[in-house]
């Protein structure tokens, strides 16, 4: 395989949709399992409608490129910036279905909070590079550093 690999990561169109659906049905859940006191009713949804916004715009904040590098270590360019990090120690989960991963910043750099925690689908991919980017995750990124 040649690195580096870039990875052009969008949104997942099954993601928005399971989480449109999972609140909708903790809606209707409330709805109909609510107690009479409207004040309770009213804050269980507003925290139902807030929850399903952050995680709208958490899979919608997913445009960015991802750039794998040989050495383990990730470049993402987002909004005409770029942010080296690597995988934290132990902070990668492989389901093969999901990854979720853990990024610290690497080179004394910054990272933002949003970047530091991923989870990626193989819809968030282009076609075919899902099995490349596990096998990276697998084989590069839980590499020490060289020094």
């Amino acid at each position: 395989m040649r690195y580096p690999l870039k990875l052009d990561v969008r949104p997942a169109k099954g993601a928005i949709a399971s989480v449109l659906a999972l609140h909708m049905l903790a809606g209707l859940a409330l709805f109909h399992l609510s107690p009479p006191l409207p004040w309770v009713f009213a804050g269980a949804t507003t925290v139902i409608c807030a929850s399903a916004c952050y995680g709208l715009w958490q899979e919608a904040g997913k445009s960015h490129q991802v750039l794998l590098e040989h050495d383990g270590g990730v470049s993402i360019r987002l909004g005409g910036r770029e942010f080296a990090a690597r995988v934290s120690a132990g902070g990668a989960v492989d389901f093969g279905w999901a990854v979720w991963l853990s990024l610290h910043p690497a080179g004394g750099g910054d990272l933002p909070w949003r970047l530091r925690r991923l989870m990626l689908l193989p819809a968030n991919l282009p076609a075919g590079h899902w099995r490349l980017f596990r096998i990276w995750l697998r084989h590069r990124a839980t590499k020490a550093p060289a020094a």
